[in-house]
């Protein structure tokens, strides 16, 4: 017998020789009898709503009947059958506990009958023990269970040993504390299924940090977000399967799946928070948990809606080794190791299509790790614990999303015009929705539409073939958001009917689902500016003086570098490449326009106009929410390259991991090169004195807020900047008035020659420059640089 095991049995003994066990026992058994006659008396009262709601359809339908055309004895006479009706229903409800609130039918001042008003039976969403009665309303779209996309992690039934094995290929903290919370998860009955419920599963932090206000906060949400379950079952009769791994002493399944939400809020209810934090082993069980016990749900005819992991916590992690003392704090390097292991854990999530919606409460909660965590999972999101509601609409968005795309999809493929906004009103209206859910909606309908399946975390090993009968059964695996053969037919047949409304255009697929992405090749080209230049990613067209022939295809063009203070690289809308003069002795290649690039739906392309997107989380670099950027390259990744009007230039997210930190947008940019152009004439400089390269991010600031950087000029006329640590070599030798020194730019040695502005290396001798800068066009710098091709 182990050491447990035995703790365990001295307790029961001890609590048998226990001389007041026996009247505890007593009065508990008294209190479970007083609970099932209230759970009878409940029963009674939800029987007679039953009654009450099957016949108010009856007797609304009768009322609308009536006609003011009709003899009035004839009204006379439905009237009062109506009256009897409701009276004999109304005394039924009272005996009964509860019923319908009734407005009886009066005679008005002029003899005519009044209208009769029903409301909803009273207490109907807050009776404590039951579910409300599931609406008659009809679904807005179809839905079916489904099996989970991918392989199962286990087996049947799993020994400790293929529980260590699956822990050690997530490179993951392998103790005996998660291998038992594994084990035993992995022995948890089945629940009943239900034929058309999605699956959500709550991580309940319930360890010695929760204590008090953090975990009444926890509490609030949880009851807060079945009351919105509850509504939404009884509004449009969409149901969720919810289950309950508790986090902290101990670690294990506490509730499994059920319908019944006030089972989770009695639980809840009698938690004492105590213990540490064994988050790790809290998210393996939950995963191992769902694999085996967990469904998917299928709406309409693309969508598979995977199940949901909530987590409620301060987001402080321990170590989940035994024993669990009430020790609930790490060191600083205890913790970030703990952390490493979430996100690897994380990574998993995301491989088997499982999203983490990370719920940070308390006073010292852990937001930025919460975040880093829901971001690594598949399309997880930091969930504020005031917005219980919108958590409660998911499945309700995602419904109304599927029936969306599908809804697009089929006027594509019977060749009509497609208004999205329009269907997206009229699919709302349906399922009376306000105006307030439509950007949550919208939200979830980009989600979808660019969903697909990841690619399988790098650290999982693969599994062995083995043709033997314990191999697991592989699982049906439908991509979110596949399009079919004969539906890209349709779209490219839609395609060479539209090339003149590329807005209209539909969404196009590659072949993992997503949206069609082509990474551009512009790596030789830099990002420095002149200010007597078009801004970069403006909008151009050919001028006055073209010389070029057909090279722009008759079409618009985005301005994507600088060769020299009177040429400009543009990118044409025909994917043309062309060097352009721009008073070049006194010759315009290229005229300077306020069109945007338009393209199909959920496409980027170079020129683009673009503003914040649904995951914006870059503060205020951009200049201010108003602020609309270009974009100058796409790169792999789903990463675009973006220029603000402010002059900073980043990289964000268009896609990658389902987020979208920027979004296209119709408003043309504003940039301007007036002021530059202007200064530049008022200190008297021209020709190759005003063309010194600079930052529109540096503009208007003064020396004393900049600092000196310096960068090296490539064989493709590529700026590129040195490292921190080379400028500080070149800035001391400077100061010291020495001739040249030697620095390194990414594991190269150069030797610089200050009195030529020259540099040397390989043979070759290039252009070196010094300038002031700030720590934004810094950032932006070095930023860049990661995005140039090797030397």
């Amino acid at each position: 017998m182990s050491a447990r095991n035995r703790r365990t049995s001295q307790r029961v003994e001890t609590a048998v020789e226990n001389p007041e066990l026996k009247t505890i026992k007593e009065c508990l058994g008294t209190v479970r009898e007083e609970q099932m006659s209230q759970k009878t008396t409940l029963n009674n009262v939800i029987q007679a709503q039953t009654m009450l709601s099957e016949n108010i359809d009856t007797i609304q339908e009768t009322l609308e009947s009536l006609k003011s055309e009709e003899p009035k004895t004839f009204l006379s006479e439905k009237v009062d059958a109506i009256q009897k009706t409701l009276k004999s229903l109304e005394m039924h409800g009272l005996q009964n506990g509860g019923g319908a609130d009734v407005v009886s039918l009066q005679e008005n001042r002029t003899g005519n009958p009044a209208h009769t008003v029903l409301t909803e039976p009273s207490g109907t969403c807050n009776i404590p023990g039951k579910k409300p009665q599931r609406s008659k309303r009809q679904r807005i779209c179809a839905m079916s269970p489904a099996d989970l996309p991918g392989e199962p992690l286990f087996k049947t039934q799993p020994e400790e040993k293929d529980i260590i094995n699956k822990l050690k290929a997530f490179r993951v903290d392998v103790n005996n504390s998660t291998i038992q919370s594994v084990l035993g998860a992995t022995k948890v009955p089945p629940s009943p299924t239900s034929t058309s419920a999605a699956s959500t599963l709550l991580v309940v932090d319930s360890s010695l940090s929760m204590k008090g206000k953090p975990f009444q906060e926890l509490i609030t949400f949880v009851n807060g977000f079945i009351d919105e379950l509850d509504r939404a079952n009884m509004n449009h009769g969409l149901e969720e399967r919810m289950a309950v791994v508790m986090c902290g002493s101990p670690t294990t399944v506490l509730q499994p799946f059920t319908t019944q939400y006030d089972d989770i809020r009695g639980i809840l209810d009698q938690c004492a928070p105590d213990g540490k934090t064994p988050l790790l082993t809290a998210l393996t069980l939950a995963l191992c948990y769902i694999d085996g016990r967990g469904e998917a749900l299928q709406l309409g005819e693309n969508t598979l809606l995977t199940p949901r992991v909530i987590v409620l916590s301060d987001f402080n992690p321990t170590d989940d080794k035994e024993p669990f003392d009430n020790e609930d704090e790490e060191t600083g390097e205890e913790n970030k190791t703990i952390q490493r292991h979430l996100i690897q854990l994380a990574k998993i999530y995301c491989r088997q299509m499982l999203g983490l919606y990370c719920v940070p409460v308390g006073r010292n909660k852990n937001k930025k790790f919460a975040r880093e965590l829901a971001d690594n999972s598949y399309g997880g999101e930091m969930v504020s614990a005031e917005n219980f509601e919108s958590a409660g609409h998911y499945l309700r968005n995602h419904v109304i999303a599927a029936r969306v795309c599908d809804d697009v999809e089929a006027s594509i493929a019977r060749n009509e015009d497609i208004d999205v906004e329009e269907i997206l009103k009229e699919i709302m209206s349906e399922a009376k929705c306000g105006g307030k859910d439509k950007d949550a909606i919208v939200k979830v309908i980009v989600k979808l539409r660019s969903g697909s399946e990841p690619a399988p975390a790098p650290c999982e090993e693969k599994p062995k073939k083995d043709s033997g009968s314990d191999r697991p059964k592989k699982r049906h695996h439908k991509k979110v958001r596949q399009a079919n053969p004969e539906t890209l037919q349709k779209y490219k047949e839609y395609i060479e009917e539209k090339k003149k409304r590329p807005e209209m255009l539909p969404v196009l697929f590659d072949d993992t689902g997503m949206v069609e992405w082509k990474q551009t090749k512009m790596e030789s080209i830099g990002y420095e500016e002149f200010p007597i230049l078009p801004p970069l990613g403006s909008r151009v067209k050919r001028g006055p003086d073209w010389t070029r022939g057909e090279d722009d295809g008759h079409m618009p063009g985005t301005v994507v570098g600088h060769f020299d203070h009177e040429m400009t690289i543009v990118l044409f809308d025909n994917d043309k490449l062309v060097y352009c003069k721009y008073n070049k002795e006194g010759k315009y290649d290229i005229e300077k326009i306020d069109e945007p690039r338009r393209v199909p739906r959920d496409h980027i392309e170079i020129g683009c106009s673009v503003k914040r997107g649904p995951n914006w989380r870059k503060e205020n670099e951009d200049g201010g929410p108003e602020s609309v950027g270009a974009v100058l390259r796409k790169s792999s990744g789903r990463m675009v390259m973006v220029r603000w009007p402010n002059g900073i230039i980043q990289p964000y997210k268009f896609g990658q991991h389902h987020r979208f930190e920027v979004e296209v947008t119709n408003e043309p940019t504003n940039f301007k090169n007036e002021d530059a152009v202007e200064n530049a004439a008022d200190s008297g400089l021209t020709g190759e004195d005003a063309a010194v390269p600079t930052s529109g991010a540096t503009s208007g600031q003064s020396k004393a807020d900049k600092m000196p950087w310096w960068k090296w000029k490539d064989s493709q006329q590529c700026w590129r900047p040195f490292s921190e640590e080379a400028v500080n070599t070149l800035e001391e030798a400077k100061n010291k008035n020495q001739q040249f020194v030697q620095v390194q730019y990414k594991g190269k040695d150069f030797r610089v020659l200050f009195n030529e502005n020259k540099c040397e290396f390989d043979g070759g001798r290039f252009d070196v420059a010094r300038e002031l800068i700030n720590d934004d066009d810094k950032m932006s710098m070095i930023e860049m640089d990661k995005y140039l091709s090797a030397i």
